[in-house]
């Protein structure tokens, strides 16, 4: 009955109207999701046996160390960046809860007749839940610490890793969405010797269809930056909002001494305390978008004030700007399915 169940979803999955069924089952689906849970916790029997909390430590272990191995193996064949393979390992870390649906199953068609095995399965499920959810929330701060013990793991280089490396660049571009696509078409205006440096397929395979010079990889990965070539960079800019994968780039560069007084380093915060301390460290010029729509905002009020006329030729002409990223629009929906 469940696997018939499954493939009744499949089957609604290929509807058109799958989001209409999805929004109107959404309190059903989790009302039974938190029954079919309450009905395991309540199967679980807690013993005095220690040899039952070895083994529930041992299988425990083992998927967290397998399945890190597997993924990896198989993301590093798809050419995935190492932040990426984490995330994504990180996330599958529990086991699923087809786990516990084949036990119980199992166990009710007398199949397996030591019902000690569910208890076992309930506990392993919720040590692996646990760990993966909590990487799941904060897999992206405590990459930086963590990366450093992730080469135990298979890795490959991407294809064409030796043409990236010899590949220069006069501006480096880290993050083209949002920010970034305004500030590109600012620089290109400049120079034409621009690399765009994005982890995000879907931005990738834009930028391919726009001829735009880029590499897939993750910025924040040391052994990436030490391979780029920046012999003939003049300036760096990072729309990366978060704060620690900014410190790994100023550090990288202030510690590259033969570059340090050539390269203007741009980078971009959400916080005044971490702009300044960004500052500090040799930052050059730090972007805080909310300043800058203040500031942006006041102006037009100052230079506008109660003149409709103008507003609405202010408007007419932001209509202009967002049809002409009607493209990029899109992609940015894509992104949030």
């Amino acid at each position: 009955m469940e696997i018939w169940a499954l493939i009744a979803g499949i089957t609604l999955a290929t509807s058109a109207y799958r989001f209409e069924i999805t929004s109107k089952i959404k309190s059903l689906r989790d009302f039974f999701i938190v029954m079919f849970f309450v009905l395991l916790g309540s199967h679980v029997h807690f013993t005095t046996d220690i040899m039952f909390y070895v083994k529930v430590l041992i299988l425990s272990g083992f998927i967290l160390v397998i399945k890190p191995i597997i993924t990896d193996i198989i993301l590093g064949i798809m050419w995935h960046t190492r932040k990426n393979s984490f995330l994504a390992w990180a996330s599958l870390w529990q086991i699923s809860e087809f786990s516990f649906l084949l036990i119980t199953m199992w166990i009710a068609k007398w199949m397996i007749g030591d019902p000690e095995l569910l208890s076992l399965v309930t506990l392993t499920g919720l040590v692996t839940i646990t760990i993966s959810s909590y990487y799941i929330l904060y897999g992206e701060k405590r990459y930086p610490k963590i990366r450093k013990y992730l080469w135990i793991l298979p890795w490959k280089r991407h294809k064409n890793y030796k043409k990236w490396k010899e590949s220069k660049a006069e501006i480096i571009l880290f993050g083209y969405w949002k920010f970034g696509n305004k500030l590109y078409d600012s620089l290109r205006q400049k120079s034409k010797h621009i690399l765009v440096i994005d982890e995000n397929p879907s931005i990738i395979s834009h930028l391919e269809e726009n001829k735009i010079k880029n590499r897939y990889w993750d910025a924040w990965d040391l052994e990436f930056l030490k391979d780029l070539n920046l012999s003939d960079t003049k300036m760096i800019i990072s729309t990366v909002k978060d704060y620690e994968d900014n410190l790994i780039l100023v550090e990288y560069i202030k510690n590259s001494q033969k570059y340090l007084k050539d390269i203007i380093l741009i980078l971009m915060s959400h916080q005044a305390e971490e702009a300044l301390d960004l500052y500090d460290r040799w930052a050059n010029h730090v972007i805080l978008p909310h300043y800058i729509w203040a500031n942006h905002t006041s102006l037009l009020l100052e230079e506008y004030w109660l003149n409709v006329t103008k507003f609405v030729e202010n408007k007419k002409q932001e209509m202009d700007r967002l049809k002409n990223r009607q493209k990029d629009l899109l992609i940015e929906a894509l992104l949030k399915i």
